[in-house]
């Protein structure tokens, strides 16, 4: 006979952005079917100001005192999220005002999947935690499709709600275990029944293994990535931004805190999984970036091999290192930043053309502009891992977790994949700074762009450097409260 346990979701200060981001939503539903307010300028207001103004309340929440690490952790990457949205927004508006796609309900869809992972952030029970999921899910797949109806875009739409599905399936499948081998939803309820049980029951190690998998399919990793190139290349480039950067952050967030919870026990079975997962992620998708020609697509099999980094982070979790989370806060950093200049580049490329931009597109692209052909090479140096930029540090913070935690076999497949990595970012650095190119780049004609647009690209791009080379230090002094949890469990 199991108890049912109330959803707890107690407001504080900490839910200001949902807040503020709930408010906004309405005015766009509002304008959606409003001729007066339904100019797209309008629409653009709205939604970078609700941006804004919830991304300014969430880093003054992040709060000092170590004592409040959970609460720390989630609203620094609440705040990162925000941060991250805001300037890819800015960055994609000129594209969306001259195809006339700043709709009412484009912005409602886009500030309802990031209110989705908000609430997976705050959530206190698994009832909220599967809510947020399907809040974002469902957003994201209708842009994929809705933003530029055709045939294309909506065969993307249609293989991402599908796949996603599944993993949707895994991961509410495994909530459904853990309760009913606790007889609890909420989460620090489940901590204490998990921390008296000397062995896990059956119903909660096959709960456990079904999250894994769920999670694995969300952060895009080998084999479970099928969704991820086709989606990313369908789906306008700002959604496929927002994907790559919020599901990372938000789901390796959420995998520290219920292994910290004591929810999820890295033992052997579940080392050798991650380790599996995370070296064939890193193989499978450079070599599949290999022979890529469209850039979107490429990046989405980079995205995987980050995945499979990341995973690595997992795989040391079991070793009681004080400096693994600043490490995963850190590499999510730099990751966010590159993906961030990555992106807004190649958005401010596409303004001229309306479809993706492959690698012949690139061609000289040094000659005709050369300020995006050097943060475009900046934000591929960072993903490669090259010395001076934050990519470098990231990466060599993440592979010192790994061996000091013993695991020499999954850091040689990383190395391998870095090597594999460097052929094909140098690819895209010889193209763009080729000068024989006979193909002209007249064709991406110079955009203007505003001297915000100008200021988020050259901030990205000074941070990555800042980050690699002078001030990585203060960067872990700002993580500071993190070492006090020692990763320890309760």
């Amino acid at each position: 006979m199991y108890e049912v346990s109330k959803v707890s979701f107690n407001f504080s200060a900490a839910h200001t952005p949902l807040v503020i981001l709930l408010t906004a939503c309405f005015v766009n539903m509002i304008q959606s079917f409003s001729h007066t307010f339904a100019k797209p300028k309008a629409v653009k207001a709205v939604l970078l100001l609700s941006l804004s103004l919830s991304s300014v309340c969430s880093i003054l929440m992040i709060p000092e005192s170590g004592s409040q690490l959970d609460r720390f952790a989630n609203q620094l990457i609440c705040s990162l999220l925000l941060i991250a949205s805001l300037g890819l927004c800015t960055l994609a508006s000129n594209s969306f005002l001259n195809l006339q796609i700043f709709r009412g309900e484009v912005a409602c869809l886009i500030q309802c999947s990031l209110i989705g992972f908000i609430l997976m952030l705050l959530s206190s029970d698994i009832a909220t935690l599967f809510l947020g999921l399907e809040f974002s899910f469902i957003a994201l797949a209708s842009l994929t499709g809705f933003i530029e109806p055709n045939r294309f875009n909506q065969e993307g739409a249609l293989k991402y709600f599908i796949l996603g599905s599944v993993a949707t399936t895994f991961f509410i499948f495994g909530l459904a275990m853990l309760y009913a081998s606790s007889g609890t939803i909420d989460l620090n309820e489940l901590s204490l029944y998990m921390a008296k049980q000397q062995q896990s029951s059956l119903w909660g190690r096959i709960g456990v293994t079904a999250i894994i998998l769920g999670f694995a399919f969300k952060l895009g990793l080998a084999p479970f990535h099928l969704w991820s190139p086709d989606t990313y290349e369908s789906a306008p480039t700002l959604i496929s931004a927002i994907m790559t950067i919020a599901y990372k952050l938000v789901f390796m967030s959420i995998l520290i805190r219920i292994y910290k919870l004591g929810i999820l026990e890295i033992s052997t079975p579940w080392l050798q999984i991650a380790s599996i997962l995370a070296g064939v992620s890193i193989i499978f998708g450079h070599l599949l970036s290999l022979v890529q020609t469209s850039i979107k697509r490429a990046l989405a099999y980079i995205s995987t091999s980050e995945s499979g980094y990341l995973a690595i982070a997992l795989c040391s979790l079991s070793t009681a290192n004080p400096q693994l989370h600043k490490t995963m806060m850190f590499y999510l950093l730099t990751y966010t930043l590159a993906t961030i200049l990555a992106f807004g580049i190649l958005m401010r490329l596409e303004e001229q053309k309306k479809n993706n931009l492959g690698l012949d597109d690139l061609l000289g692209l040094a000659y005709s502009q050369p300020w995006y052909a050097f943060g475009l090479t900046v934000a591929l140096l960072s993903l490669a891992g090259i010395p001076l930029t934050s990519g470098f540090v990231g990466k060599y913070l993440l592979f010192s977790s790994a061996y000091a935690s013993g695991q020499m076999s999954i850091l040689i497949v990383a190395a391998i994949g870095c090597c594999i990595a460097l052929i094909y970012y140098f690819q895209i650095v010889a193209t763009i700074y080729n000068p024989k190119s006979s193909k002209s780049t007249d064709e991406i004609k110079s955009n203007k762009s505003s001297l915000l647009q100008k200021g988020i690209l050259a901030i990205s791009c000074a941070l990555i450097f800042l980050l690699g080379t002078i001030v990585p230090a203060k960067a872990f002094q700002i993580m500071a409260p993190m070492v006090k949890s020692d990763i320890s469990k309760p």
